[in-house]
């Protein structure tokens, strides 16, 4: 697997596998961020994280003004994070490709796992179907 996606002089966006935590956590195992550094043998400033049980790309600043500037794109909402999934139909709806979704829920976050729940923080998803396929 290619894990460098894209690099500059200020930032490196890296594909981040399943089961891997972005950073170091209490117990002391290294986190991506740590195996990186390493690796790069240069200093890494997680700019976001995705859950451990989430793949994707993370982007990374090579310094703390970039990521200063990075942290602003999230907290501006200038950038955003986007998923694509793998999901059954249990209702067996019609569903054709191109069709949107949106949904509104409540998101509560715990130590490893967000859940829908009244407490939660508003959240909006929006979901597009990109193909359909045969059931697993």
């Amino acid at each position: 697997m290619q894990l460098r996606i894209i690099e500059n002089d200020d930032f490196i966006a890296l594909s981040k596998p399943f089961d891997a935590r972005t950073n170091k956590v209490s117990d002391g195992q290294a986190g991506f961020v740590e195996f990186l550094s390493e690796k790069l043998a240069k200093s890494l400033f997680v700019v976001h994280q995705l859950d451990r049980g989430t793949s994707g790309l993370v982007l990374f600043a090579k310094t703390q003004s970039a990521h200063r500037q990075a942290c602003l794109w999230f907290e501006n909402h200038t950038i955003q994070k986007k998923y694509r999934s793998l999901t059954s139909n249990p209702e067996k709806k019609e569903i054709v490709p191109g069709q949107s979704f949106q949904w509104h829920s409540k998101i509560l976050r715990c130590k490893r796992r967000a859940y829908d729940s009244e407490r939660g923080k508003n959240a909006l998803t929006f979901a597009r179907c990109l193909s359909v396929g045969e059931t697993i």
